[in-house]
């Protein structure tokens, strides 16, 4: 049971920010590149924008930061949702409780992990429950009656283990947690979810139904047909649907820069694609063809080609824009970098790893930002190279004068890339620093995490694409409250 609530996902997740979020599918590197003749129209401007590295001064507007938010997705798989709960508890009552008591840990566990399934009327109770009985709080939901019957024909799949789903060692419990499980999602997701378990899962085919990949606001309608074609064209993948849906939107460009929206405009192709890397290339050719950048593409990445392996499809991918992690100045940077790297795989290799990995020049900004207040960790210089090459390039401006100023100012205290990104994206910290001041309000043991590291994964997560929004954050974490990782469920 515990591993619901404590998931490695986020390890896993934290680990990701390292690289750039890429399609699973095997690629053969060499691509036969289509003639120059289908290059599209060149009015948006070169690839590669001319920009001084010199060292940048702050600018009054760093520029665009308008989200627009993406319609959620709508999906029924015709299970009766009328015994969840939809009320969440309204603040951490499991933690008030159990503080103080014996076995406090176990207690604030499977308190909070029971209330949330229960109705609100039948809340008061359960917790005296707790209080009298904090060394055996699960057995205070031992007749608690009303089971969706979702819940029970998922129960009844024996080969749940197989695609992890551990809900306790028997029925009754299952029943029971099951129904919790349920109250901590959005309704489209309950529906994903038990379809999962009741209707994907077998023994011969154990696909991921880890509850934890359900948790989280609902992903947009185009991510969820993408991850119905990802199904229909791989109908033996190990991922659930949701899972597939959240990765098709981390695969969108910031919804900032349109002028270089890749990612998403392959979004939008794949949902009606051909199935294999047949479809993939075709959206890829599409995006950069709709950006007026396809030629210039396929003369910058003619060395990487060359190389085998997936560094050609890579750097194609990246060119165009591919991911909320390569924007303007990222792009502009990648083709100065390949350019200069010529013939050489090795360097070609370096360069398309440089922007999401701590690897800098001596004199970058970033580097200097780091080095500054004896900041010589991965986090420091990786963040501040990541988020810079999200940015365009007046954002990037703003961003790297506002380094620049705090570093000339010799405060230590302010010197870290995370505190910068007010300066480029206003709007963004804004929604950021409101989620993570409410997750830490609501739930005690959030506090652990430090406020810099929670505010800079969340400038580079959904926020920048729209998928996540100041409300549905603040309603993440209100439904999930403290009974699971809750930055682990919210931040997509």
């Amino acid at each position: 049971m515990r591993k619901i609530l404590v998931s490695s996902f986020i390890m896993g997740l934290l680990a990701c920010q390292n690289t750039v979020e890429a399609p699973g599918i095997a690629v053969d590197g060499g691509l036969d590149l289509p003639p120059a003749a289908d290059a599209g129209p060149t009015d948006l401007g070169p690839l590669f924008p001319s920009f001084d590295a010199g060292p940048p001064q702050p600018v009054p507007d760093a520029g665009s930061t308008d989200i627009n938010d993406l319609p959620p997705a709508v999906f029924d798989a015709g299970f009766d949702e009328e015994e969840v709960p939809d009320d969440p508890p309204e603040e951490d009552y499991c933690g008030r409780a159990c503080f103080g008591l014996p076995c406090a840990e176990e207690c604030r566990f499977f308190c909070r992990f029971g209330l949330v399934g229960l109705q609100p009327e039948d809340r008061e109770d359960y917790l005296r429950c707790i209080m009298d009985n904090s060394c055996e709080a699960d057995s205070c939901l031992e007749e608690e009656p009303e089971v969706p019957q979702g819940c029970i024909d998922l129960c009844a799949n024996r080969d749940l283990e197989r695609c992890g789903v551990e809900l306790g060692d028997s029925d009754q419990e299952c029943h029971l947690y099951c129904r919790s499980v349920l109250a901590m999602m959005t309704s489209p997701a309950r529906q994903a979810w038990l379809d999962c378990g009741v209707n994907q899962c077998s023994r011969r085919r154990p696909v991921n139904c880890d509850p934890a990949s359900f948790f989280g606001p609902t992903p947009s309608q185009v991510c969820l047909d993408v991850a119905n074609w990802r199904r229909t064209c791989e109908p033996n993948r190990e991922e659930s649907l949701w899972q597939d849906a959240y990765e098709c939107e981390s695969w969108r460009a910031p919804a900032d820069q349109n002028n270089l929206s890749g990612g998403t405009h392959m979004v939008n192709c794949l949902r009606e694609a051909n199935c294999g890397a047949g479809g993939w290339y075709q959206c890829l050719v599409a995006a950069a063809t709709a950006q007026g950048r396809r030629q210039a593409i396929v003369e910058a990445c003619a060395a990487a080609n060359e190389c085998g392996g997936e560094t050609g499809w890579n750097c194609q991918l990246f060119l165009t824009g591919f991911t909320r992690l390569m924007g303007e100045r990222g792009i502009s940077d990648l083709g100065t970098c390949i350019r200069e790297a010529g013939e050489d795989c090795e360097a070609i290799s370096t360069c398309l790893a440089r922007n999401w990995q701590s690897i800098a020049a001596p004199n970058d900004v970033c580097r200097e930002s780091c080095l500054a207040c004896n900041d010589t960790s991965d986090f420091c210089l990786g963040e501040c190279m990541r988020f810079r090459a999200s940015l365009t390039h007046p954002q990037a401006e703003a961003y790297e004068g506002c380094l620049l100023a705090r570093i000339r100012a010799n405060s230590c205290e302010d010197v870290n890339p995370v505190g910068c990104i007010r300066a480029a994206l206003p709007q963004v910290a804004a929604t950021c620093n409101d989620y993570v001041e409410h997750l830490r309000d609501r739930c005690a043991n959030a506090r652990y995490y430090s406020d810099v590291m929670l505010n800079g994964w969340c400038a580079m997560g959904g926020v920048r694409t729209g998928l996540l929004t100041p409300e549905n954050l603040r309603q993440c974490v209100d439904r999930t409250g403290c009974a699971v990782n809750t930055w682990e469920a919210c931040s997509r």
